[in-house]
């Protein structure tokens, strides 16, 4: 394990290794109230990866959603600044719709922000 560091802001994200595996993706034909789209199986080998050790808090998005938490600096030498195509509009209410925040998973966002922000997120830290 190991904790990544996001340039510019207070936030860490905790980072596990996936080793590499292969593994059956599927259920056998003889499977018991199997669906026709449960197969057919076949093997699927994976290469290895780190993955975050938790979801995607509050406090690690806020960062990305709200422009005033971040700052230029970033893992290389250049400076970074995320631009209005890259980062999500100001929420017009709560995503958390009031659920909680700060420590809790960040939610509300589009697949689209969520993408930004796996790409932030590598520039701040220079890993990929």
């Amino acid at each position: 394990m190991y904790t990544a560091h996001i340039s510019g802001t207070d936030a860490t994200i905790d980072m596990v290794f996936i080793p590499a595996g292969t593994f059956v993706l599927g259920s056998p034909e003889t499977e018991a109230e199997r669906d026709a789209d449960e197969g057919p199986q076949r093997e699927i080998t994976l290469a290895p990866f780190w993955m975050g050790r938790y979801e995607i808090t509050y406090d690690q998005f806020a960062p990305f959603r709200y422009l005033q938490q971040d700052s230029d600096s970033a893992a290389s030498e250049l400076p970074f600044r995320a631009d209005a195509v890259a980062r999500p509009s100001p929420p017009y209410e709560d995503p958390a719709h009031g659920m909680g925040n700060q420590g809790f998973p960040a939610v509300g966002m589009t697949q689209w922000a969520a993408l930004h922000f796996a790409k932030w997120v590598s520039d701040k830290t220079g890993d990929f």
